[in-house]
């Protein structure tokens, strides 16, 4: 499931209010939201990894693959949130599992599949 939940406060008070509820620009077709608000976030509390997903999966259905893919790459090892042991890499695999089995409306499921099959040897 796309990130929802955060594990520990953010280390500014500045935390975007908008950031908890990310999760759902991609769904909605809000992928320029998609991308920004997490990176704001990011840019807070670097921390907090998981918020990127939700960035590279805006980046993903605007069919901008180049972009999506760095995140996806840079993320894939780490833990999804500290001191947990699912990683971004797993967390991406979920959504996936997710996006193909609810088939969201608006979502490119064909670009789901070129990240998949880009990641087939190394994931």
């Amino acid at each position: 499931m796309l990130r929802t939940q955060r594990s520990a406060a953010p280390r500014s008070s500045q935390w975007p209010s908008s950031t908890a509820a990310s999760w759902c620009n991609p769904l909605l077709g809000n992928f320029t939201a998609a991308v920004a608000e997490p990176k704001q976030g990011f840019a807070l509390d670097n921390s907090q990894i998981w918020v990127m997903i939700n960035a590279a999966h805006g980046y993903l259905f605007q069919g901008r693959l180049d972009q999506a893919l760095v995140i996806y790459r840079r993320f894939a090892p780490i833990p999804e949130r500290p001191g947990r042991p699912k990683t971004f890499r797993d967390a991406v695999r979920g959504d996936f599992r997710e996006f193909r089995k609810a088939q969201y409306p608006g979502l490119e499921l064909a670009l789901v599949q070129q990240v998949v099959g880009k990641f087939a040897r190394t994931w």
